[in-house]
C-alpha cells in the first residue's frame, strides 16, 4: 500500500499562453500545418493545441500529417445536430434491437456449435473442430477401406 502521508501533489500546469496566442489568430475553415521542432512529439502538441483551443471554446481536429509537422483544421465551435422524427428515431431503435439479437444469436450459435438447419431447426453441428492433424472416424474409415 502506498504511503498516502508522504504524498507530494502539485497544481502547476503548463502555460499555453503561446498557443492561445496563436489560435486566435485563427478562423474557421482554416487548416494549420505547425512545425515541430526537435524533441516535441506531434501527439503533446496535439494535447495542448486541444487544451488552448478548449479554453477559447474552438474545435479542432487533426489531419493526416509527416513526422516533422502538425497538421489540424479549426471546425465552427457548435458541433453539428441532427433533426429526426420520432418515426425514424424508433425505426432505427428497432433495426439496432434485431442486428443486436441476430449478432447474439450467430455468436451464441458458433460458440456452442448449436446453428439451424436447412429447414430453420436448431440442431446440433455435426462437426466440431479437432486439434491439428487429427483424423474424423469418418476419415479413418474410408482410408481403411481404400487400403483394402
Amino acid at each position: 500500500m502506498p504511503d498516502f502521508a508522504r504524498a507530494a501533489i502539485t497544481t502547476s500546469s503548463q502555460d499555453l499562453s503561446p498557443y492561445t496566442t496563436f489560435l486566435r489568430r485563427l478562423d474557421v475553415g482554416q487548416v494549420v500545418n505547425l512545425p515541430l521542432e526537435d524533441g516535441e512529439s506531434p501527439r503533446r502538441v496535439m494535447r495542448s493545441v486541444n487544451a488552448a483551443a478548449a479554453l477559447l471554446n474552438m474545435r479542432v481536429v487533426r489531419l493526416r500529417s509527416n513526422g516533422d509537422a502538425l497538421r489540424f483544421r479549426v471546425l465552427s465551435p457548435e458541433k453539428r445536430t441532427v433533426h429526426i422524427s420520432d418515426e425514424a428515431k424508433r425505426s432505427r431503435a428497432e433495426k439496432a434491437r434485431v442486428t443486436r439479437q441476430a449478432r447474439w444469436g450467430r455468436d451464441r450459435s458458433e460458440a456452442t456449435g448449436i446453428g439451424p438447419d436447412a429447414a430453420g431447426n436448431i440442431a446440433q453441428a455435426r462437426s466440431r473442430r479437432r486439434p491439428a492433424g487429427s483424423r474424423t472416424v469418418e476419415a479413418e474409415e474410408a482410408s481403411d477401406a481404400g487400403s483394402r
